[in-house]
């Protein structure tokens, strides 16, 4: 279970409820029920990806259902996460086998392992934005992906580094 981080944020129930909302996405894609997310996503959705998105709520559960589809033994843990000003960060793992077409790559059966940094700008207790940053590399290498050469093992994928685990001393708006 990731620690949560509080930076700059005058009240701890607040910062808690926000990870504990943007949570129900990891558990929505574990759970496989989508339809949970419709109280938590503001129908206007802002995305931002790694890869053009479609827009909006509706959008956004038809990108995570087509994500789960393409790894239906998806796991993601969040490793760690902080809350700032209406902000969620979270930096996550994901694993998985990649059994159906994903970003227009046919089904290879390997095993993957990505990692990422996911922020939700919440607004009235509804995300309103969405940023997710991944390796598309790394996943393409680990695929295989025409024009990308193929790892011969796939526990060969990246470790990230180790992230400090502390507790920030500076605000993050410091120069």
């Amino acid at each position: 279970m990731a620690r949560l981080l509080a930076v700059s944020e005058p009240r701890p129930q607040s910062m808690e409820r926000a990870f504990l909302l943007v949570g129900l996405i990891e558990r929505s894609f574990h759970d496989q029920t989508l339809d949970q997310l419709d109280s938590l996503l503001d129908p206007n959705l802002v995305v931002h990806g790694p890869f053009p998105m479609e827009q909006g709520a509706e959008a956004f559960k038809r990108t995570l259902a087509a994500t789960r589809q393409a790894f239906p033994d998806m796991h993601i843990e969040i490793e760690d996460g902080a809350v700032r000003e209406g902000l969620v960060f979270r930096r996550w793992r994901m694993t998985g086998t990649h059994e159906g077409e994903f970003l227009g790559i046919a089904p290879t059966g390997r095993r993957i392992q990505l990692s990422g940094v996911d922020i939700e700008r919440i607004q009235d207790d509804r995300i309103v934005e969405h940023w997710t940053y991944w390796d598309r590399m790394s996943l393409a290498e680990q695929l295989g992906a025409p024009g990308v050469p193929l790892r011969s093992d796939p526990t060969e994928a990246d470790e990230p580094p180790e992230m400090p685990r502390r507790r920030a001393e500076v605000p993050l708006d410091s120069p």
